[in-house]
């Protein structure tokens, strides 16, 4: 099992996710806390959540939300986690454990991207990957669709985007692995802009 990890970066951090994904079976999931409205959101795609836990911050306490309470939308990604009376914390206070079920092929949501200027990048294994022979783009939904056969979520990428907030914001997995890397191509696209 790999680990990832998904930041959102906006002008304040909105919240730090890790993305795990198993190569025997296509499932993974997400820690994300929520942004500044209170909604959270996964980035990544599911076909199917299959569990929920919301986690104190400070305390580590962890508290299951039955799946059949929750509301996904996989065309924003946004989920809808209703907090029961039993749960002693605020929302902010608590990070959202989402599992589920891999939408096939490979999509990510680029949640709040500026559709204005729409700049964003990816890059897969320590390189820059092209549109349209690597990946699609839908404007009208934010939606990035991997189409070549070589992507696997297990592989290390990473996705920045720059958000409607004049901030950015990045998904990415197995970071470390080309950290260097992709430091020096997010910094070279950042100049750009």
């Amino acid at each position: 099992m790999k680990r990832n990890t998904i930041t959102f970066l906006t002008a304040i951090i909105l919240s730090i996710a890790i993305l795990s994904s198993c190569k025997s079976t296509p499932t993974t999931f997400v820690n994300t806390g929520s942004d500044l409205n209170g909604e959270v959101y996964t980035v990544y795609v599911f076909s199917k959540l299959t569990k929920v836990n919301a986690v104190n911050k400070e305390t580590g306490e962890t508290f299951l939300i039955p799946t059949k309470k929750c509301k996904y939308e996989s065309v924003t990604t946004k989920v809808q986690i209703p907090l029961d009376k039993s749960i002693p914390y605020k929302a902010e206070e608590l990070t959202f454990h989402v599992e589920g079920k891999m939408a096939t092929p490979y999509k990510f949501i680029l949640y709040n991207l500026d559709k204005k200027r729409e700049n964003f990048i990816v890059f897969v294994e320590g390189k820059p990957v092209s549109l349209g022979t690597d990946y699609t783009y839908d404007s009208k939904t934010s939606c990035i669709t991997f189409i070549t056969e070589d992507f696997m979520p297990n592989m290390s990428y990473e996705i920045l985007w720059i958000t409607d907030t004049d901030g950015m914001s990045s998904i990415s997995n197995d970071f470390e692995k080309f950290k260097d890397k992709y430091e020096s191509l997010a910094l070279s696209w950042i100049e750009t802009l």
